[in-house]
């Protein structure tokens, strides 16, 4: 298998992946991006298992962004995503909020601090920027049931982020053991993840050491 269009559900698929063109696009031009490169997001990426089906699915994403085109891409991306039928969220720094796992990232402050009352985007209007916050708030808002979601790292999350290759360890770790067959897992992470000066040895390295197959889809 060698293209995202082999898929089962590649029709699906692709609606995530086109999403996620424009939401990149966005994200690439904005104010930070064009002040520093750095900040410039790589492309999504898709891998299977061949022997199962399983399929993860790698959405870099800006933690969190003041940009409206941005924040509607990401939104974009959360209505596509919830679309899949059974589709499983990883959650990057996860942490448990009334009773749900959400991702710790982007809010200056943690999340746990918000009040229950509050709206996770009235907390912080910015993390509309961020996939994994809009993929919280369509799962958890319009109580899609039929999706799960499971950490991506150890609960709590190791405190040292930077240059820590144990951390993408840990990720492929539970992206494997939570993609059986037949299963397509949704992971928005930080961008670093995806990089060599991270760690040489980034997730699409560590997927393929234990099988996976990367899939094109441009």
């Amino acid at each position: 298998m060698n293209s995202v269009n082999e898929l089962p559900k590649a029709k699906e698929i692709s609606l995530v992946l086109k999403a996620f063109e424009s939401y990149s696009r966005a994200v690439n031009k904005d104010s930070l991006s064009t002040a520093t490169r750095d900040a410039q997001i790589p492309d999504a990426q898709v891998f299977v298992k061949e022997q199962t089906g399983g399929v993860i699915i790698i959405l870099p994403e800006r933690h969190s962004s003041e940009d409206e085109e941005v924040q509607s891409g990401a939104a974009s991306i959360a209505k596509y995503v919830m679309a899949i039928p059974k589709v499983k969220i990883a959650v990057e720094e996860p942490v448990r909020y009334n009773g749900t796992l959400i991702s710790n990232v982007g809010w200056g402050t943690s999340i746990q601090s918000k009040p229950q009352s509050q709206s996770i985007f009235d907390f912080l209007p910015d993390a509309q920027g961020s996939i994994s916050h809009q993929l919280y708030n369509r799962q958890v808002g319009m109580m899609i049931i039929s999706s799960t979601r499971y950490p991506a790292e150890d609960m709590p999350a190791n405190p040292n982020r930077y240059n820590n290759p144990q951390i993408n360890a840990t990720m492929v770790k539970n992206l494997r053991e939570n993609t059986k067959a037949g299963d397509i897992s949704v992971f928005p992470v930080g961008p670093d993840h995806l990089k060599r000066t991270y760690d040489p040895n980034t997730l699409k390295v560590r997927l393929g050491a234990h099988g996976w197959t990367e899939l094109s889809h441009n």
